[in-house]
């Protein structure tokens, strides 16, 4: 088709239509890209609508279970504090101290407690310190005292041999409290004692001090004589200017007599043998 041709066919009129057509092309393209960057934008919307609210109804489903989650966890709590005290229970505290004391056959010779405490992270505690008397039932008490209080923390421990049948205990923690204002509705319920506590030990296992070991063996007990009379050995010794008599099984004062042979005497001081000779 040569030009001429062409120009024959593309009138003025043609050249309108062809050019309304092409408007109308460049308008519905240039509408049609926003509407679907809007629908995408919608579509990724209603996604995220739809995952939320799958979400929500999971969490819902799973409210049940959640409560009673949290009711097992406040009465878990209420039950810890209950056997915590609070400073107005320290009144209270020395009194189970003493029943213990009494339950372990054990004398109270002091019973007292420092001003209470609080750091700066709001801990909250107040040092008790005791001293009693008695024999193996000492360490039962202690534990019993561990038992009732379980917030309380031994610092100081120390244990020692006042005469032959009896022990001293000198005993001092720091017992930690609950503070008033946290769970004021819980009160604190000391658990009942359990018997029986830890079993006796033999107090006579507790030595002597070494001083006075020392001093037994060092001329304080002197042997005299031994005599033998039908299988049976007796020592004349002399302690603190006084003489007795002794066999197996009797007391020069603080040392057991364990032994006596023909030729020297054996005392027992605690877990200390010590043998003896005439003229040592």
């Amino acid at each position: 088709m040569t030009w001429d041709e062409l120009k024959e066919k593309f009138t003025p009129t043609v050249l309108l239509l062809v050019g309304v057509y092409l408007l109308a092309a460049a308008a519905a393209v240039y509408s049609f890209g926003p509407s679907r960057a809007e629908s995408q934008r919608l579509q990724a919307e209603l996604a995220r609508q739809a995952s939320t609210e799958t979400a929500l109804v999971n969490t819902i489903a799973q409210l049940p279970g959640l409560e009673a989650q949290k009711g097992a966890l406040t009465n878990s709590v209420k039950a810890a504090a209950a056997q915590i005290p609070t400073q107005h229970d320290i009144p209270e505290v020395l009194r189970v101290i003493s029943s213990a004391a009494e339950a372990s056959s054990v004398t109270l010779e002091r019973l007292s407690h420092l001003p209470v405490r609080r750091d700066g992270e709001g801990k909250t505690w107040v040092t008790l310190q005791l001293g009693a008397v008695g024999q193996g039932e000492l360490l039962g008490f202690v534990n019993h005292i561990e038992k009732q209080l379980p917030t309380f923390q031994v610092t100081t421990f120390a244990l020692g041999r006042i005469d032959k049948d009896a022990l001293q205990l000198v005993l001092e923690g720091n017992l930690y409290l609950r503070n008033g204002e946290t769970a004021w509705d819980v009160f604190w319920e000391p658990p009942e004692p359990e018997l029986p506590f830890v079993s006796s030990f033999a107090h006579q296992s507790i030595g002597l001090p070494f001083a006075h070991i020392q001093s037994c063996s060092n001329g304080g007990i002197k042997v005299l004589g031994i005599v033998e009379a039908q299988g049976l050995c007796k020592a004349l010794v002399e302690t603190q200017g006084e003489r007795q008599w002794v066999k197996a099984g009797d007391w020069v004062g603080e040392a057991y007599v364990s032994d006596v042979q023909p030729s020297h005497l054996r005392l027992s001081l605690g877990s200390v043998e010590v043998t003896l000779r005439m003229g040592e």
